[in-house]
C-alpha cells in the first residue's frame, strides 16, 4: 500500500531528493486524477527554514513561479504540496534546437518572473537549469525557493555562515562561503546571466571567464545577436562587483525586451565591421566605406569681410571597428562641438547608409575582440 499524508496525499512515486527534503508525486484522494509533488522536511532542525520557504512562494503569486497547493506544519514530518510540472526541468536537449530569440524569450520570462520576487522582498539564491521547470503547456516556470531570502518581513537570515549557497558555477561571488551580508537581487542578476549564457553556449565557466578566449561567444559568433548580448546583458550581469550589475529583475527584463524588440525588428548590431544586409536589395552587404571628417572654423571675421578658416581633423579615434579599440565619446577630441559622417556601401547594389557622428554619440561598439 503506497505512503500517504495527512489522510489525503497518496504518493505515487519518488522524485530525486534535495538535501534538506524529500519529494514525491502525489495524488489528492479528495480529487484523484492530478498529480503534484509533495516537499516533505528530512531535518525539523531547519523547520524556520522550510517555513520561510513555504511564506515565500505563498507571498508569490505569479503565472512563471511555482504554485503552492497545501501546507501541512503540525505533522511530525512538515511538507507542503505544489503543481507538477510535467514538462520536467530545463535541459541542454530540450533547448538545443532553439533558435537564440527563442532562448532569449525563455530568458525574458524568467527575468519577469525573478522581477516580481525582487518586488516582493524575496532573493531566489538557487538560480540554476534544474530549477527552471516546465508546464504541460510549455509555459516556464521557476522553482524551489528553499533556500531564498525574504528582505521585507523581518525574518531572519537563516542560513548558517558555513553552509554553501547554490551551485557554484551560477552562484555571485558575494555569496560564497554562505556570507549573508548585504546580499541583494543583484545576487540573482548574476545567477540569472550565468543561465543566460548556458542557454547559449551549452557549456559553463567558473566566476567571470566570458570574456576569457576560450569562452568568448562573439570570436567565431555568427549570429550579430550574440555581440547585442554581450553588450547590453553579460556586461550588467556576470561581473563580481553587485555595484555594477543592474540592480533587480526589473532592470534585467527591460534590457532584455530591448535586445529582443532589436532583433525582432532585425535591426543592425552598430559596428562597421559586423556584415549587415543591404536595406535596398536585400543581398547584399554594407561595408565601411570612409568617414567624413568635420571640418571646425578657426577664426572668422566678418566685420573686415574676412574670410572663415577652416581646420579638418582626420582622426581616427571614433572607434568604429573592433581594429579600433577606442570609443566615440565626448571626450576623444577637444572642442565644444563636431559632427563627422560614416558611411557604409553594399557591395552589390552600391546603396549608401550615413550615420552622424556628433558630441556623446556612444552607440558605436567593438564587436569582437582581437585574439
Amino acid at each position: 500500500m503506497s505512503k500517504t499524508f495527512a489522510d489525503r496525499w497518496s504518493v505515487k512515486r519518488d522524485l530525486t531528493p534535495g538535501g534538506q527534503a524529500w519529494t514525491y508525486v502525489v495524488e489528492d484522494l479528495t480529487n484523484p486524477g492530478k498529480e503534484y509533488v509533495l516537499k516533505r522536511l528530512k531535518n525539523l532542525d531547519r523547520i524556520k527554514r522550510f517555513e520561510q520557504e513555504i511564506v515565500a512562494i505563498r507571498l508569490l503569486d505569479h503565472p512563471h513561479i511555482i504554485r503552492p497547493v497545501s501546507v501541512e506544519l503540525s505533522e511530525e514530518s512538515p511538507f507542503f504540496v505544489s503543481e507538477y510540472c510535467e514538462g520536467g526541468e530545463l535541459t541542454t536537449e530540450k533547448v538545443g534546437e532553439w533558435s537564440v530569440n527563442q532562448k532569449l524569450q525563455l530568458f525574458e520570462t524568467l527575468t519577469v518572473a525573478l522581477a516580481h520576487a525582487h518586488a516582493k522582498g524575496v532573493i531566489h539564491r538557487d538560480i540554476k537549469p534544474s530549477n527552471i521547470l516546465f508546464r504541460s503547456d510549455g509555459t516556464a516556470v521557476v522553482a524551489d525557493f528553499g533556500i531564498c531570502i525574504n528582505t521585507d518581513d523581518g525574518l531572519e537570515r537563516l542560513t548558517e555562515m558555513q553552509e554553501q549557497v547554490g551551485p557554484r558555477y551560477y552562484m555571485a561571488p558575494e555569496l560564497a562561503d554562505g556570507r549573508l551580508e548585504d546580499v541583494t537581487p543583484s545576487a540573482d542578476v548574476y545567477s540569472l546571466g550565468k543561465l543566460l549564457y548556458w542557454l547559449l553556449a551549452g557549456k559553463l565557466f567558473d566566476r567571470e571567464k566570458h570574456t576569457h578566449e576560450r569562452w568568448d561567444l562573439r570570436i567565431n559568433a555568427e549570429n550579430p545577436a550574440i555581440l547585442t548580448i554581450y553588450d547590453e546583458i553579460f556586461s550588467k550581469t556576470i561581473i563580481e562587483d553587485p555595484n555594477a550589475r543592474f540592480a533587480s529583475g526589473t532592470e534585467l527584463w527591460q534590457a532584455t525586451r530591448n535586445v529582443i524588440e532589436t532583433l525582432e525588428k532585425e535591426g543592425r548590431y552598430l559596428d562597421a565591421d559586423v556584415p549587415s544586409s543591404c536595406l535596398f536589395c536585400g543581398i547584399g552587404r554594407y561595408a565601411k566605406k570612409e568617414i567624413i571628417p568635420r571640418i571646425t572654423p578657426l577664426s572668422h571675421n566678418s566685420q573686415f569681410g574676412g574670410v572663415a578658416e577652416f581646420e579638418t581633423n582626420y582622426s581616427n579615434l571614433y572607434g568604429l571597428g573592433s581594429q579600433q579599440p577606442e570609443r566615440l565619446s565626448a571626450g576623444n577630441i577637444k572642442g565644444d562641438s563636431y559632427i563627422s559622417f560614416l558611411t557604409l556601401e553594399c557591395g552589390r547594389c552600391g546603396n549608401l547608409q550615413f550615420f552622424k557622428l556628433e558630441n556623446g554619440h556612444t552607440l558605436w561598439k567593438n564587436a569582437r575582440p582581437s585574439v
